[in-house]
C-alpha cells in the first residue's frame, strides 16, 4: 500500500511540475509577446515619421527642378539678348 502511495504521490509531483512548467513558459512568452508588440509599435511610428520626411523631401526636390527649369530658361534667354536675338536689337 505504502508502495503504490510512493508511486502515485511521485507521477503526481511531476505532473505539477510539468504543469507549473508549461505555465510558467506560457506567462514568460506572453510578456515576450507584449514587449514584441511594444516594439512593433515603435517600428511603425518610426516609419510613419521616415515616410512623412520622404514625402517632404519628394516635394522639395520637386521643386528644386522647377527652379532649376526656369533658371535655365532665364539663362537661355539672357544669352539670346547678349547676342541680339531677343526682344531689345
Amino acid at each position: 500500500m505504502l508502495d503504490w502511495f510512493s508511486v502515485n504521490l511521485s507521477n503526481f509531483l511531476q505532473m505539477v511540475v510539468m504543469a507549473t512548467t508549461v505555465i510558467a513558459v506560457f506567462f514568460g512568452m506572453k510578456s515576450e509577446v507584449k514587449v514584441i508588440r511594444h516594439d512593433v509599435h515603435n517600428i511603425e511610428k518610426q516609419l510613419e515619421h521616415l515616410s512623412e520626411s520622404l514625402n517632404r523631401l519628394g516635394t522639395i526636390l520637386t521643386q528644386l527642378a522647377v527652379q532649376d527649369a526656369r533658371i535655365s530658361m532665364i539663362e537661355r534667354s539672357i544669352e539670346d539678348f547678349r547676342h541680339g536675338k531677343g526682344f531689345v536689337k
